[in-house]
């Protein structure tokens, strides 16, 4: 969103990609991030913004102000007031306005609706031909970005489950380059695939533990020890779902009481809850 703001701006100047990141980033870094493809650092873009002489705060306004976000902001609104009728009309438009444009960036919108959607009324309002259009750009991510993880995250509970393990898949398999160029985007494509291993529990239980053993590869240093500790509660769900044996999940979920981690007990709670109802 702001690389491509950026870039609209720069063109009405007619700056030339060479003359704006003279100096600030290299010229392919500019190229990637104006595209949605690559992050840059707040300092970066602050130089850039002074090179094509647009005030930071003018900025962010333009961004905020473009169409697209006045209709995630009407989503957004019928979402926060539990509007449901109106928010089912807001994905239907949305993916109308999608099939006349065919634009990825409409199609990230009318996604983002039916995730908000789902999550009033467990009705999953995204078409199979939607999923496929969104494994077909995700699953050829060269970078994964914090839009792109965003994107894949807020998808899980439409996707089919064979797409979401294809996609985490793809993830591990970058989590080097990931790890490398930002621990932020890093930490959220480890609570991303996570997500994905969870959801998998009721639905694919063979896919999940092929998942977890993919992620036993990855190295974790012990800033992230959050995400071993999850990684082995999954794994005790999986032997629960297996077994119906409760003892070990129990444990871990006084273990994460006393110590205040009560997110993790919902979840943890919804996944037994799942596996009860299933019975």
């Amino acid at each position: 969103m702001y690389g491509s703001t950026f870039k609209r701006l720069r063109k009405q100047q007619h700056i030339s990609l060479v003359s704006a990141s003279k100096n600030i980033c290299s010229l392919a870094a500019l190229s990637r991030w104006e595209n949605n493809k690559y992050d840059l650092s707040f300092s970066t873009v602050l130089q850039l913004l002074n090179r094509i002489n647009i005030n930071p705060i003018e900025f962010i306004e333009m961004c905020k102000n473009n169409a697209p976000n006045r209709k995630i902001n009407e989503i957004y609104t019928a979402y926060d007031n539990h509007h449901v009728f109106k928010l089912k009309s807001l994905v239907h438009s949305a993916f109308a306005y999608y099939n006349q444009t065919k634009k990825l960036d409409d199609l990230f919108i009318a996604t983002n609706a039916a995730n908000l959607y789902y999550s009033l009324t467990k009705q999953n309002l995204l078409t199979m031909a939607a999923q496929y259009r969104l494994f077909n750009y995700l699953s050829n991510v060269e970078y994964w970005n914090e839009e792109n993880i965003l994107i894949l995250s807020q998808s899980i509970l439409l996707l089919e489950p064979n797409i979401t393990y294809h996609l985490a898949c793809h993830i591990i398999c970058q989590m080097k380059n990931i790890q490398v160029i930002t621990s932020h985007n890093y930490v959220l494509s480890m609570e991303t695939i996570l997500k994905i291993v969870s959801e998998l529990i009721p639905t694919n239980i063979d896919l999940a533990k092929k998942l977890l053993k993919k992620i036993d590869f990855l190295k974790v240093d012990h800033s992230n020890i959050f995400f071993q500790i999850k990684k082995e509660i999954l794994k005790k769900i999986i032997l629960y779902y297996e077994t119906n044996n409760l003892n070990s999940i129990l444990t871990s979920v006084e273990f994460f009481k006393s110590i205040n981690f009560f997110k993790e007990v919902e979840e943890i709670e919804k996944l037994l809850d799942k596996n009860e109802k299933m019975d």
